[in-house]
């Protein structure tokens, strides 16, 4: 059409390069322009579809079936559909399209006011994060001779809860695959309540203030006291009987008093890896006494074992 466009006087029709047969030609695919500009529009609504669904398929959690099945199968006909002259069968197409968006969206908001904390969880995860139990367990995980694996683990999983976006909508999800969460990175993971997450901290501190009052009683300890002055020596007293509880003003010096006394106590540090190098394999309760005795004496060469004593390491 570019090339005949320009002999629009009869003047230059003179000069027309073009014979009757070729005219004939060049018409010929001219019927084609409304297929091609029908195909054009189709691929462009299938396109919006499909790139969603490419999408959500890389949030789908591994075991998630039959949804990601269905969602390959749909975008693997995507070509045979493109090019279906059927309009029954391209309108079911664009309704399966759909309909698994909306599948999608309703397994997305699923997990996430799952996985997400809801404005009251979240309230009490701040309340929990600023008590004075966690404050007090700050201030002694790093403490001689206690081990913080179990605080870690807790500090670990509170903090990697994230409170949700209560606007998010099901219309919403159906626009856009994802909102800052990915379904696929908490499957089979646990929910956690908060009331839970408070009761697992209060028996973590529990733990502690029962080990430090040991270390205090231990004869080891208990044979440096006189290094202590008067005020130390009876916060030491009270503390270990009992009498005084630990508190966010307290535990600073007990810390403190702790490294003091137990100056002359050889920490030896356990790991999980070690342990579970031991376990390699299965073994007899005998097998695995004759092993763990062998490991803990291996430890222990070259040090006065009155003085030592064994930590479980985070």
């Amino acid at each position: 059409m570019d090339q005949i466009q320009p002999y629009n006087t009869i003047g230059k029709l003179k000069n027309f390069p073009f014979s009757s047969d070729k005219l004939k030609e060049i018409f010929s695919a001219y019927q084609l322009c409304s297929q091609i500009e029908q195909l054009y529009d189709r691929s462009q609504k299938f396109s919006k579809l499909v790139t969603y669904l490419v999408q959500a398929r890389s949030f789908l959690a591994t075991g998630e079936q039959p949804l990601y099945d269905d969602i390959q199968n749909a975008i693997d006909q995507l070509p045979q559909k493109l090019s279906s002259s059927d309009k029954t069968e391209i309108t079911r197409y664009e309704t399966t399209l759909k309909a698994l968006i909306d599948r999608y969206a309703d397994y997305y908001l699923t997990g996430y006011t799952r996985y997400r904390l809801s404005r009251e969880s979240a309230l009490q995860q701040e309340k929990i994060m600023t008590s004075d139990n966690k404050r007090i367990c700050d201030i002694i995980r790093d403490a001689d001779l206690l081990s913080p694996l179990e605080y870690t683990n807790w500090l670990d999983i509170i903090t990697s809860l994230k409170k949700g976006d209560e606007n998010i909508t099901k219309d919403m999800v159906k626009e856009e695959p994802y909102h800052d969460f990915n379904p696929k990175d908490h499957a089979g993971k646990q929910v956690y309540r908060m009331t839970d997450l408070e009761e697992q901290l209060q028996v973590i501190l529990d733990k502690w203030i029962k080990a430090m009052r040991s270390i205090f009683k231990d004869p080891s300890v208990t044979g440096n006291l006189d290094m202590l002055d008067a005020n130390e020596q009876t916060l030491v007293e009270n503390f270990r009987n009992g009498s005084c509880d630990l508190t966010v003003a307290n535990a600073p010096q007990l810390r403190k008093l702790i490294a003091t006394l137990s100056k002359g106590i050889e920490k030896v540090e356990l790991t999980a890896e070690n342990i579970k190098s031991i376990f390699s394999k299965p073994l007899t309760p005998n097998e695995a006494i004759s092993a763990i005795t062998d490991w803990i004496n291996k430890l222990c060469e070259g040090k006065e074992r009155s003085k030592i004593r064994m930590v479980l390491k985070g």
